[in-house]
């Protein structure tokens, strides 16, 4: 069944968005079952807290992101016109690399948060769930300070 025209004239059919909603979905739900790797130990090394490095997951997120995403901006085998982030758009296209990052933003908040309920559960302080999610929410805002500074890319300009 033909749904409508897409981003890009491109004709999108419904079992096509489906299919990137539920590969976006499975995605985040490994992230979850592997968030045991961020539940912290008896004897955690980040049981005294480190906002610093907090800080610096979030920083690297966001610098990053400028820098890969900059280097795909001037990527000839990238599409000419990139797409906003959407979650009914294939992630795992090269030609539009912010749909994977997007995806990866929400993946590492996802695997944070389930490592914190799983602590939680478990009685066990530490740091560790923090960092996914200090790097995934890093990762968010640099997709959005690079719609931003490669507005070129998604028509804006």
């Amino acid at each position: 069944m033909l749904l409508a025209m897409g981003r890009m004239g491109v004709r999108m059919r419904k079992e096509d968005l489906n299919v990137c909603v539920i590969s976006r979905a499975a995605v985040l739900l490994l992230g979850a079952l592997g968030a045991n790797s961020f539940v912290p130990g008896p004897q955690s090394p980040f049981a005294g807290g480190s906002v610093t490095l907090l800080l610096m997951f979030f920083g690297f997120g966001v610098i990053a992101m400028v820098f890969v995403v900059g280097l795909q901006a001037v990527n000839p085998h990238s599409a000419a016109i990139w797409t906003k982030p959407d979650w009914h758009v294939n992630p795992f296209s090269l030609k539009q690399p912010l749909q994977f990052f997007h995806l990866v933003g929400f993946f590492f908040i996802v695997t944070g948060a389930a490592a914190a309920v799983v602590a939680l559960l478990r009685h066990l302080a530490g740091m560790e769930p923090l960092l996914p999610i200090a790097l995934g929410a890093g990762t968010l805002l640099g997709v959005r300070c690079c719609m931003v500074l490669y507005r070129r890319k998604f028509g804006f300009a």
